[in-house]
């Protein structure tokens, strides 16, 4: 069973990725710290991301560098991705990364923007996750906080609003439901009630 789960920022497909792969023991992949990995080792290195080679050369041992989670979630770190996330080569050479990563599994949830659309356009099941921007960055706002970030609602809700529009009008991979993708607004659920929708999803699929 191979299932694709997008969404935009704060629409809490990461969380339910992990839940759902911990409940049915699937093997899962979230593609935005993959992307956000990559942004946090160019950002700290002289590499030309125009030059292919030179890209390759700097994140071939992405896998063996780590990062503490706590940057990783950072809201910084997502503007760093974000400011990277466009740029075409990257995006092929970290799709071939996740093509190549699940092409041998049997089971398998990948998370991110362009999972049903680009990387599993024939996933066993496609879940477009989504929810308002309020919503979203009230979520991102209260992970902030808890992670002891000084940063206001106001500053996460135009930066959501602000990838929303640079991630569904880019040129290449944009963020878009599958055509065949069920649609699951969060916007008033909690993370458990999203999970038992998505789990009624799962089994569906499972069962068909």
């Amino acid at each position: 069973m191979k299932i694709a789960i997008d969404g935009p920022a704060g629409s809490g497909k990461g969380t339910l990725a992990k839940l759902l792969g911990s409940f049915y023991n699937f093997p899962i992949l979230d593609s935005g710290k993959i992307f956000r990995k990559a942004g946090l080792i160019l950002s700290n290195g002289e590499v030309v991301i125009s030059d292919y080679s030179d890209l390759e050369d700097a994140l071939r041992n992405i896998d063996e560098i780590k990062f503490d989670e706590e940057i990783l979630s950072s809201e910084k770190t997502a503007k760093i991705a974000a400011k990277y996330a466009s740029n075409k080569l990257l995006r092929r050479y970290i799709n071939t990364y996740i093509e190549n990563f699940a092409k041998n599994k049997s089971d398998i949830i990948i998370d991110g923007r362009d999972i049903g659309t680009v990387i599993m356009p024939n996933a066993d099941l496609k879940i477009f996750v989504t929810a308002n921007p309020e919503s979203r960055a009230a979520r991102r706002h209260h992970e902030a906080i808890r992670h002891g970030v000084n940063v206001s609602y106001e500053e996460i809700l135009r930066d959501i609003i602000s990838r929303d529009l640079s991630d569904s009008q880019r040129e290449d991979s944009p963020l878009r439901p599958a055509d065949d993708a069920h649609l699951l607004d969060t916007t008033e659920m909690g993370i458990e009630a999203a999970f038992e929708a998505a789990r009624v999803l799962v089994d569906a699929a499972l069962d068909h």
